[in-house]
């Protein structure tokens, strides 16, 4: 009787294990990154993300305008507010999604991304043509500006607050999942240490008087908005969106022909390691100030050689998805 009860235990692990795994291959795991060829459904799951000819209506919740390359992000209330939760602000938010990370900086857990693709024209370009085989340089004429760069539809949680050299227990790089170097934690944390220091010498940030009132402050020191800046000063503006308070973090060490400033607190190889590129002075930020990495709004060619080739092989399953797991995938 007892060798009957373990040979049933040991057929019913096993039955169960064979269901599980018929399940896993029903369903198999997404792919990254997934390719998003109709705008309206990355707006269907709360992000609205305007590229090339391709718009839809804004959400009232905009992020920065860094750039005629820079990206036309805006967000629902539904996912501001999941995020408000978890210790983000807009602006940590916005900050947080151009930085194109692809993983967890703590954990090199792969984030889900995406990249927008113009399906037909990217069809058509690499018709009949083996991708495998072809240069660099011939994969970016064809196809460099018919995919967008890589986006996350989640952001590390230690993005939260807006400077990430400082927040982060930096294992991982962002972009290459590989792990980093001994000692790079603590030159990250030298990083925002003399950002720090570089923009609470910047007006933005000195003009600030704490006698003033708070809407005076808003509008005197910390222009939020393209809408509360000087016309005169900043040309065309961008109403509504998200206002930096400068772009290339770098210049804050750096003249203009590229030597580093008396009394800076960077080295050449610190400069070099930094991938912080434009910043944001407002209160609303928990040290005053925050910074985007990798963010280049230049205008031209997006995407990487490498996410061109992962779009390439974008209309297998697992790549283009509905509206509904993208809303999921946001929501984890």
């Amino acid at each position: 009787m007892k060798r009957f009860f373990i040979t049933f235990r040991v057929t019913l692990i096993l039955f169960f294990s064979l269901v599980s795994f018929g399940l896993a291959r029903a369903e198999p795991a997404t792919r990254y990154p997934i390719v998003i060829s109709n705008i309206e459904d990355l707006r269907a799951a709360g992000i609205a993300f305007s590229w090339r000819e391709q718009t839809v209506k804004e959400f009232n919740n905009q992020c920065y305008y860094y750039g005629d390359g820079g990206h036309n992000l805006s967000f629902s209330d539904e996912l501001v507010s999941d995020y408000v939760s978890k210790g983000f602000s807009l602006h940590s938010l916005c900050l947080a999604i151009v930085s194109e990370a692809r993983f967890d900086p703590e954990t090199g857990m792969r984030l889900p991304t995406f990249v927008v693709m113009e399906e037909a024209e990217f069809k058509s370009v690499f018709k009949g043509k083996n991708i495998s085989k072809l240069k660099t340089i011939e994969i970016e004429e064809l196809a460099g500006d018919l995919v967008s760069t890589e986006l996350p539809l989640q952001v590390p949680s230690c993005f939260k607050g807006g400077t990430p050299y400082s927040d982060c227990n930096w294992r991982f790089d962002i972009i290459s999942g590989s792990k980093l170097k001994e000692g790079t934690r603590e030159s990250y944390k030298k990083l925002d240490k003399a950002f720090a220091a570089a923009i609470s010498a910047h007006p933005g940030w000195q003009d600030c008087d704490d006698s003033l009132a708070v809407e005076d402050q808003r509008i005197y020191c910390i222009a939020e908005r393209w809408g509360e800046r000087d016309a005169s000063e900043d040309g065309e503006l961008i109403v509504k969106r998200l206002a930096p308070e400068g772009y290339g973090i770098s210049d804050l060490f750096v003249d203009e022909e590229g030597k580093r400033l008396p009394g800076s607190l960077l080295s050449e190889r610190d400069l070099e390691l930094s991938h912080a590129s434009f910043f944001d002075i407002s209160r609303i930020l928990p040290n005053g100030y925050g910074y985007a990495l990798n963010a280049d709004g230049g205008a031209g060619p997006a995407a990487s050689v490498a996410t061109i080739i992962a779009a390439h092989d974008g209309s297998k399953p697992g790549r283009q998805i509905s509206s509904k797991r993208l809303k999921e995938l946001i929501g984890n």
